[in-house]
């Protein structure tokens, strides 16, 4: 029976960030992934890299080069052949369209990964999702996320294969998809607005071994939280990967060569784009006459400067916290201050954007500090358009801690 439209949206974050993968990624149903949590198919469409990989909007001549390089020196499609215990599936790969992808996919494959896992989700008239999880759904270490190339024109439709992922745009890896209907309008890209328009990566289409994708399909299904928290999507009988064979060894390592030149040069833009941003908002703590010279950087990427420090105790993580505060975005723009509400704000230590509960946990109660916080570290590539803060930005905050208390 083919799962109803509502089902299916309700089940698309699941299936997207399922432990075992919603089309998440996960068990947890997310197409990607498969967490330890009820949802275990977290690996919902998109498994892979974390949202490091975000596209950075900058196109150079060197990048040109690349992509041409790919395009030349490699055909525009390569196939691998996909053993299951119900039997063969020939997947035609686009390296055009999904370069990373692709590559992604093929290092997995390369390394053995694939060998016995299992389809782990499985949704007559929505998809068969699998690539991380083993048989009792263990699911395996995966490398760093890939970018999502969701925006390559490539449609969600009948027997294509695409990334399973978390609700995080960039966070696909191992797990992926196979469609069983033409999904196109709930998964296809409609923008890089933020994660939930990002949409899900098609990267390949089962060209061969269709029945035995019927089989796959078809299979009796049971109730397990572990492979969706909503629907039955369990296979009875386990559905293995025996192995994924590249048939195009030659054109693989091109693939792969190319692709860690992309990656290369994208890390080296984004570094760039973080070491901007980070002198954007240290400029805007210059300017209320401060010898930002004395600041200090933290492995993680924020940046702080004391004006007091204060010569109380540090807060312990379980700590409640009692401060005071002003936030502007990188441009000076203040979003948010506690001072405008007439009194100070008291919260967990823990329940705050990551670099503000890192910026905190190194202060003494009594002290002042002045924090730069990546976007990464705030509230990442979608911003908070409700706080006015937008994608990608850096956070400058000044806080003032007044107080910490056990719970």
């Amino acid at each position: 029976m083919r799962a109803p439209a509502s089902v299916a949206l309700s089940l698309l974050i699941a299936f997207l960030v399922v432990p075992v993968a919603c089309v998440g990624e996960s068990t947890t149903m997310t197409v990607e992934g498969t967490g330890s949590s009820a949802d275990t198919s977290a690996d919902t469409t998109a498994d892979t890299t974390a949202d490091t990989t975000a596209d950075t909007g900058a196109d150079t001549e060197d990048s040109g080069a690349t992509d041409h390089a790919m395009q030349t020196a490699t055909p525009s499609t390569t196939q691998v052949l996909m053993r299951t215990s119900l039997g063969e599936l020939t997947i035609e790969l686009y390296i055009d369209e999904a370069p990373l992808t692709v590559a992604n996919f093929l290092t997995y494959a390369k390394s053995g990964f694939y060998t016995n896992t299992i389809f782990h989700r499985i949704m007559k008239g929505f998809m068969a999702q699998g690539g991380g999880l083993e048989e009792g759904y263990q699911l395996r270490p995966v490398n760093d996320p890939v970018p999502n190339e969701a925006d390559n024109g490539l449609k969600n439709e009948r027997l294509t294969l695409a990334m399973a992922r978390t609700t995080g745009a960039h966070s696909a890896t191992s797990q992926f998809f196979i469609n069983d209907t033409d999904n196109s309008e709930l998964l296809d890209h409609k923008s890089t607005a933020n994660d939930s328009t990002w949409g899900y990566c098609v990267f390949g289409k089962v060209v061969d071994g269709i029945d035995t994708f019927e089989k796959i399909i078809n299979a009796e299904v049971k109730f397990d939280r572990r492979a969706d928290g909503r629907a039955p999507a369990a296979a009875l009988e386990t559905i293995s990967i025996n192995e994924v064979v590249i048939l195009e060894p030659e054109v693989a390592d091109r693939v792969l060569a190319a692709a860690a030149s992309m990656l290369a040069e994208r890390a080296v833009q984004m570094a760039e784009e973080k070491r901007k941003a980070l002198d954007v908002g240290i400029a805007l703590v210059a300017s209320k006459g401060h010898d930002v010279s004395l600041g200090q950087l933290s492995d993680t990427g924020l940046w702080t400067f004391d004006v007091v420090e204060g010569e109380g105790r540090k807060p312990a993580t379980t700590d409640q916290v009692k401060v005071h505060y002003t936030g502007w975005v990188d441009n000076g723009t203040k979003f948010d201050s506690s001072h405008d509400k007439g009194q100070p704000m008291t919260h967990p230590l823990g329940g705050f954007v990551p670099g503000f509960t890192e910026g905190i946990a190194g202060m003494k109660i009594g002290g002042t500090r002045f924090m730069v916080i990546p976007f990464e570290l705030g509230y990442g590539a979608n911003g908070n358009p409700a706080a006015r803060i937008p994608a990608r930005t850096a956070i400058v905050f000044e806080v003032e801690l007044l107080d910490a208390f056990g719970r």
